[in-house]
């Protein structure tokens, strides 16, 4: 029997818990969660902000498990920044080092590996530019995948 997992890809800021805050990302979950019924843990890739997550109190009102699989912050984990004295006046984020990245999705699928052992379904919730790689990786595993991508319109 296949391990299966769903894979769904944000902006991260669309995962955080405001109090108050209508939550189109809530919806998409909860359709994600209606359509695969038999969903038994829910991953996520989120810092240690303090910061509850949409899915964390999801999880916790439907009775799922909930496991942050984002890195520690330490150095062989940090990615991303400001490209730094453009030559045009634009903000153009960096994505790497690619090193790092590659450890963060080795750390992701280490914790999800270990935690689906005694499971047979799971949702990822992730970075949008983790949905392939990732999906990738669980597939060489035996893991069926189903991946969708969900893109919030986000004022700065």
């Amino acid at each position: 029997m296949h391990k299966n997992m769903v894979i769904i890809g944000t902006n991260h800021r669309a995962q955080a818990q405001y109090d108050g805050a209508v939550n189109e990302f809530r919806n998409i979950l909860s359709c994600l969660l209606i359509m695969h019924d038999n969903i038994q843990v829910i991953f996520e890739e989120w810092d240690l902000c303090g910061w509850p997550t949409v899915a964390s109190v999801i999880a916790k009102e439907r009775g799922l498990s909930w496991e942050n699989v984002g890195t520690p912050d330490t150095p062989e984990f940090l990615t991303g920044g400001k490209l730094r004295q453009p030559p045009v006046p634009v903000v153009i984020c960096t994505y790497g080092p690619l090193e790092n990245q590659v450890r963060r999705e080795r750390y992701f699928l280490d914790k999800i590996e270990s935690s689906m052992a005694n499971r047979d379904h799971g949702l990822f919730v992730c970075g949008l530019a983790h949905i392939q790689s990732m999906g990738e990786k669980l597939l060489n595993l035996g893991f069926a995948v189903e991946t969708y991508e969900w893109q919030p319109e986000l004022s700065s």
